[in-house]
């Protein structure tokens, strides 16, 4: 009997209590970070304590103010309108070269091009951060539970 309301006591002592993590995003641009906002939106609820790694050049990324909420910023060599040109080749691609039986080599060359840009891009983003010694001390120092990054986004397994 006793050890039931030790048991009782222990479960009612824990009712409301939230251990929110640290969580380190490193999420993509364009819809993939549009998807992953309502992630972060939802962590926050939960208490967690929310980092998101933004390129310089990011296009889609915003900070914004909010005390769960960390925005580490790091440099990277272009701005807004590579990103912007890299989504919208790629976009063209799709619609201007549709495949068909007589034009699917073309296409396969036109998104060729386009997936080597995107990989150009990707490694900048890539060494913006792995190659940054101080940002990555400084990521080491905050300990974080969990790295939230996206499996398209070449540097996202690491």
């Amino acid at each position: 009997m006793l050890n039931n309301l030790l048991l009782f006591s222990l479960q009612i002592s824990l009712i409301g209590t939230t251990l929110g993590g640290n969580v380190l995003i490193w999420p993509m641009e364009g819809s993939h970070w549009l998807n992953v906002k309502i992630i972060i939106d939802e962590l926050i609820k939960k208490e967690h304590n929310v980092t998101v790694l933004v390129a310089s050049g990011a296009l889609f990324i915003t900070p914004t103010s909010n005390p769960s909420l960390t925005f580490e910023i790091y440099k990277v060599p272009f701005g807004k309108e590579r990103i912007e040109g890299v989504i919208k080749d790629f976009v063209l691609t799709w619609l201007e070269n549709r495949p068909s039986p007589s034009t699917i080599w073309r296409f396969y060359q036109e998104m060729a091009k386009v997936i080597k840009d995107f990989h150009m891009v990707s490694q900048e983003i890539c060494d913006g951060v792995l190659k940054n010694q101080q940002l990555m001390e400084k990521l080491k120092k905050s300990k974080f539970e969990v790295l939230v990054s996206d499996p398209v986004f070449p540097c996202g397994d690491i």
